[in-house]
């Protein structure tokens, strides 16, 4: 895969595809030198993860519901039951909310539109502390995710990394990309984000520069981040990208996967023509789709 992407990425270059923006870096990563040695296992050495609080993150976890609260009873001192006036009938109740359905995977890496598999996403980041890596079938450490869904919410998901190299930012998230001009995506914008481990954000809220994310903890650059990006599809188990504008609008992304500097890395992006002749990349389409664990 690596040979291809380097191959069609020369003859991009050789047909002038690449149009630098004045003021804006061409490379989608910083220089290598900037990015340091990271010792992922060291970093996360006496980390936990922050204890779920609600059914459905304990499910995405594989763990035990929390138990209902018995009500207590408290006994009638002044004497016996008193009948209550009478009230108008109550309202019909609404219809309750689907229960959460636990679900781990790995991830295959699927070109598109061909449909043809590529691999399985690695358990690893790359030097900039991005995933990207792409494993057999048979490798030993392909990248487990966890994540919980019901049938009317299967947008704003959070996906937790299982095997995840770093504990201390152990979610399957976003951030933009160190060449985007701003925090905003489009479909009329070249900006993008890359897929990195990040602490956690809430659903449907802006890029945060508060989040701690892989990327800038290798390279020291401050980078906004979301960790509930992740729209499920549970009939084709297609994994999608939905970024959340400043504005708080959200914008559905396109997933494309990238090589530059002997770096494979995701990136996802509002328009991939303009990113492609932005940058001047070869970064094909792929689909990510959840598949049973190896």
């Amino acid at each position: 895969m690596r040979v291809l992407i380097a191959s069609l990425a020369v003859v991009a270059a050789t047909l002038g595809l690449a149009q630098q923006h004045p003021g804006r870096a061409t490379s989608l990563n910083p220089p290598p030198e900037l990015a340091k040695s990271m010792d992922w296992a060291a970093l996360s050495a006496g980390v936990a993860l922050p204890k779920p609080a609600t059914n459905a993150q304990r499910l995405a976890r594989g763990l035990p519901l929390i138990k209902p609260k018995t009500p207590r009873r408290h006994s009638h001192r002044r004497g016996p039951y008193r009948r209550g006036s009478r009230v108008l009938a109550a309202p019909r109740a609404e219809p309750s909310p689907e229960p959460p359905v636990s679900k781990q995977c790995n991830i295959a890496v699927t070109s598109s539109p061909a449909g043809d598999q590529v691999g399985l996403l690695a358990a690893a980041f790359n030097r900039f502390g991005e995933y990207g890596a792409v494993v057999s079938t048979t490798n030993p450490n392909p990248l487990v995710v966890s994540f919980s869904y019901s049938l009317d919410s299967l947008d704003q998901l959070d996906l937790t990394a299982v095997n995840g190299p770093s504990a201390a930012q152990p979610f399957f998230g976003t951030a933009v990309g160190y060449a985007s001009s701003s925090n905003d995506m489009s479909s009329t914008s070249s900006n993008y984000v890359i897929v990195v481990g990040t602490t956690q954000t809430p659903p449907g809220s802006p890029p945060s520069d508060e989040a701690d994310n892989t990327f800038s903890q290798t390279t020291s650059i401050p980078v906004a981040a979301e960790s509930a990006v992740w729209v499920y599809d549970p009939v084709t188990q297609a994994l999608n990208i939905r970024w959340v504008n400043t504005d708080g609008t959200p914008v559905d992304l396109s997933i494309l996967l990238c090589e530059q500097t002997d770096n494979d890395f995701l990136v996802a992006t509002g328009n991939p023509a303009l990113f492609t002749s932005t940058f001047g990349a070869n970064c094909p389409a792929v689909t990510l789709t959840c598949v049973p664990p190896v």
